[in-house]
């Protein structure tokens, strides 16, 4: 192509093209991002629960979404066909009422997950499994606690490594709840 054939706006090549900046283009869709964290959150969720029962990937389950928002029930409608693919279930729902034996789980105030899990497990062996995966927890806690109480744990340990115990020590208690709420929903459950 001759450079007489360029309109004068354009750069003679791409390689000194001015790359487009945020004015440029508008691409951003903020409501978009929200709605689309919002269902990462909630798969996350799901699978997350399901590993804590051991249920494989090519055991489709049922899935209940009980919302306490009428604009999260609806875009949680538009993406269930997402929702049901990327947390392997088989029927996702947005209800009101969801069925017995469900484990429950806790997304955010405004929406909770019922995982049917009645036929798929036995609830006595998983609530055995819990339990002692529970007090292993239980275990690692207490050493943590007790060596944040020693007399020279401030001065003796860096910093990097009080804070690393810290984290690890509420994230085994935020876990040690989560398997107490677990074996609570596996109670409700005939097998």
């Amino acid at each position: 192509m001759c450079s007489s054939d360029l309109s004068a706006q354009e750069p003679p090549s791409i390689m000194v093209t001015r790359l487009p900046t945020p004015k440029d283009t508008c691409f951003r869709d903020v409501t978009c991002e929200a709605e689309v964290a919002t269902v990462q959150k909630l798969v996350a969720t799901v699978r997350s629960t399901r590993a804590d029962y051991n249920i494989p990937n090519k055991t489709k389950t049922d899935l209940y979404l009980q919302c306490f928002d009428s604009n999260l029930k609806t875009t949680l409608n538009r993406f269930s066909p997402t929702i049901a693919t990327l947390a392997y279930s088989a029927k996702v729902q947005v209800t009101d009422s969801p069925p017995k034996g469900c484990a429950i789980v806790t997304v955010s105030e405004k929406v909770s997950v019922h995982l049917m899990l009645r036929g798929l497990i036995d609830p006595g062996k998983e609530v055995e499994k819990l339990e002692k995966k529970k007090s292993a927890l239980q275990v690692q806690i207490e050493k943590l606690r007790k060596a944040a109480e020693m007399k020279d744990y401030v001065t003796k340990v860096p910093e990097d490594v009080r804070k690393a115990n810290t984290e690890k020590m509420e994230g085994n208690e935020a876990e040690v709840v989560r398997l107490a709420e677990a074996m609570q929903a596996l109670s409700t459950i005939e097998a």
